[in-house]
């Protein structure tokens, strides 16, 4: 893959560079075939595209795990899910399709070989965005360089900001006029109301208002104990009318077996675990509240417009957690915060269990009650 890399990144880099002319623009191929949270980062900027390019085409290469849930949120792009991404096979489908698409302009969002691959393989007239792959599982974290090969623009680069920001620098260095403000999303009428009443129909919809509780993440460390959710979940319980729905992927579904044993016959208390993102998103949109880890839900829930407590410790929340006006952020640095999050150095003592439910409860409580304001 980086000798392929190399060659078809020599055969770009050699192209006349020549103006982008926004009117020149027809086909536009946005590439993000990343985790969830990459992808719902990326949104704001497909926004941002859709207005500066309102006569283009805009196509969407993802996991196509995650295809479903963009298809159903209010975005004006052509939504392309790739079977298996990681597999090389998966990267020649992505050549022979985007080939078809013939773009006039192909845009890598976030430092990754696949992405990288999929724009210097697409034939656009313009490649840009961040082009020299990466291979960290903290790429925020370091220095990257965004290019852009068939037109002439100034140098640009992102470096430990946050997330947001990482693709809407492409966006700036295509020349196009500052927007970069959060853009909140909402679901599609159609998908929504349908499984909204199919949510209800199985009784997995509360009735009453309610607060979803995600106590899972990608990686271990970077989860608050579950017996902190459980204490949570009590606070809440004792402290406000709201009901409790504990959400979680379909895999997870047995890790969430001492939280119902802590809440027997509580019909207050729900519990769900599923592997349809647009099912979770509708629960989302319908809660008053979210608390998390620093996953892709807690971005999805933001995305949604739904007020948000967001748990974090291997990575500083100035530089991963949405940039909202509706969101409060949980922290303790310690200092070896922020890490690479290949490893935990300190496992017996990790830095997650640091935040107390107090420090959980008492902003959510008075989230609950009026307008929260970011604290970081």
């Amino acid at each position: 893959m980086n000798f392929l890399l190399r060659a078809l990144r020599s055969a770009a880099s050699g192209r006349q560079p020549a103006p982008l002319r926004q009117d020149d623009i027809h086909s536009i191929i946005v590439f993000e075939l990343t985790r969830l949270g990459d992808v719902l980062v990326t949104i704001p900027s497909l926004h941002h595209l859709r207005s500066a390019f309102p006569s283009s085409i805009l196509h969407l290469f993802v996991d196509d795990r995650y295809a479903p849930l963009i298809r159903s949120l209010d975005v004006d792009v052509v939504v392309h899910g790739v079977h298996n991404a990681k597999s090389v096979a998966a990267m020649f489908r992505v050549l022979e399709e985007t080939h078809r698409l013939k773009a006039d302009l192909a845009l890598s969002m976030s430092p990754s070989k696949r992405n990288t691959f999929g724009v210097l393989s697409s034939g656009a007239r313009i490649m840009g965005g961040y082009l020299e792959g990466g291979g960290t599982l903290a790429p925020f974290l370091q220095r990257w360089k965004i290019e852009i090969f068939g037109a002439k623009m100034p140098s640009n680069f992102y470096q430990n900001e946050n997330i947001y920001l990482r693709s809407w620098k492409v966006c700036e260095t295509l020349g196009l006029p500052d927007n970069s403000s959060f853009v909140q999303s909402s679901m599609r009428p159609v998908p929504k109301n349908s499984m909204e009443e199919d949510l209800r129909t199985g009784r997995t919809f509360p009735k009453t208002s309610f607060v979803v509780l995600h106590p899972f993440s990608g990686w271990k460390y970077r989860c608050w104990p579950l017996d902190n959710f459980i204490e949570l979940a009590r606070s809440i319980l004792v402290q406000t009318s709201h009901d409790v729905l504990f959400l979680c992927h379909e895999s997870d579904e047995k890790r969430l077996v001492p939280s119902r044993d802590s809440f027997p016959h509580n019909k207050r208390v729900h519990f769900v675990a599923s592997q349809d993102l647009v099912h979770s998103a509708v629960l989302l949109s319908g809660a008053d509240a979210f608390v998390g880890n620093d996953s892709g839900p807690l971005h999805l829930a933001a995305a949604l417009g739904v007020k948000h407590v967001g748990l974090f410790g291997p990575a500083d929340p100035r530089v991963t957690a949405p940039p909202t006006a509706y969101g409060i952020h949980c922290y303790q640095r310690i200092e070896c915060s922020p890490c690479d999050q290949r490893g935990c150095i300190r496992p017996n003592d990790s830095c997650m269990p640091l935040i107390s439910v107090d420090d959980v409860a008492r902003p959510l409580i008075e989230m609950l009650e009026k307008n929260p304001v970011v604290d970081v």
